[in-house]
C-alpha cells in the first residue's frame, strides 16, 4: 500500500537541496577538470521580498556583510538593478580550514509590475537588510471617481 503524504512544509526539499548542493560541489572541487556545473537547488543571491499597496512598492533584500559603500541601486525602464562587491580579506598568511563566505560581486534584476515615481524612489540598509521603497506612478495610482447626480 502506498501512502501519499501532503508536505505541510517544505523545509525537508530545501535541506535535500543544500545537501546535493553540497554534494556537487565536492565533486567539483576535487576534479582536475573545470565541470562548472550548475546547481538544480542553487538560489538566487541575494534573497528578495516584494510587495506592494496602494501607494508603493516595497523590496527588502538580505545583504549581510556589505556596507553601503559596497551596494549599487539603479531603475532603468522599469528594471530594478541591485548590484555589490565583497572584497577578500588582506590578512597575510591564512590557512582556510572551511570557507563558504563567497567573495566577488553579485547582480539581481527585477522587472517592476507596474511604474514607479523614479524622482520618489529610497533605499536604506540596516542589520543587513536593505529596503528599497519605489513610490507608485501617479498614472497608475487608484482614483476614486465621484459620481455626479443626472
Amino acid at each position: 500500500m502506498v501512502l501519499i503524504q501532503r508536505m505541510e512544509n517544505l523545509m525537508p526539499l530545501n535541506k535535500l537541496c543544500d545537501e546535493m548542493d553540497s554534494f556537487l560541489d565536492a565533486i567539483v572541487s576535487k576534479s582536475p577538470f573545470d565541470l562548472s556545473l550548475p546547481s538544480v537547488c542553487k538560489r538566487a543571491f541575494p534573497a528578495v521580498n516584494v510587495w506592494q499597496d496602494d501607494n508603493r512598492l516595497i523590496i527588502e533584500t538580505e545583504v549581510p556583510g556589505f556596507a553601503m559603500s559596497d551596494i549599487e541601486v539603479q531603475l532603468i525602464d522599469n528594471t530594478l538593478t541591485i548590484q555589490g562587491c565583497r572584497s577578500e580579506s588582506q590578512s597575510e598568511n591564512i590557512d582556510y580550514v572551511r570557507r563558504e563566505r563567497a567573495v566577488g560581486g553579485f547582480s539581481r534584476e527585477l522587472r517592476l509590475p507596474v511604474e514607479v515615481d523614479t524622482e520618489k524612489v529610497e533605499a536604506s540598509l540596516s542589520n543587513g537588510v536593505l529596503t528599497i521603497t519605489l513610490p507608485k506612478a501617479p498614472s497608475v495610482m487608484p482614483k476614486k471617481i465621484e459620481i455626479k447626480r443626472s
